[in-house]
């Protein structure tokens, strides 16, 4: 990207994106936020950054490893939802420990669904743009080649 202002903001808000990503994960286990809006958060941080970099390996990498990442995120998903049967309880009882977490409370099984949502939502954000900027930029996405060729209508 040539436009030195975006580079500029970019490259000195992309870790406040990041860190508030993080704050808005943890803060949302018990009031508004959560894992879905620090996961949204957390794409635009590296989709902003995957934009002003020349190279951009990480934005690459993450849409290649898509459904492994959503495979490992469906076995912690099915475990947090599994883990409360072991003792007993209904399936998707929230379990607390006493380990505190600082903004989140104690660390549960709440926090981490809501950790995996947040990864999950990050990676399908970025590999849905990764995708998306794939198909535009081999001028697929446009609508105006068919229009050309079959004439107007």
């Amino acid at each position: 990207m040539d436009n030195i202002i975006l580079r500029t903001t970019v490259a000195l808000i992309w870790r406040l994106l990041l860190a508030y990503s993080v704050y808005v994960l943890l803060r949302g286990h018990n009031e508004p936020g959560g894992g879905f809006i620090g996961g949204l958060l957390l794409a635009l941080a590296i989709i902003l950054r995957g934009h002003i970099s020349k190279h951009n390996h990480f934005t690459k990498a993450l849409a290649r490893r898509f459904t492994t990442a959503v495979g490992v995120a469906l076995i912690v998903f099915i475990s947090v939802i599994l883990l409360p049967s072991l003792f007993g309880m209904a399936a998707l009882t929230g379990l607390w420990t006493s380990i505190w977490v600082p903004i989140a409370g104690k660390f549960s099984s709440v926090l981490v669904f809501d950790v995996v949502v947040y990864v999950v939502v990050a990676i399908s954000a970025v590999y849905a743009h990764h995708a998306l900027s794939i198909s535009h930029s081999d001028g697929h996405s446009d609508g105006h080649n068919a229009d050309q060729a079959g004439g107007a209508r």
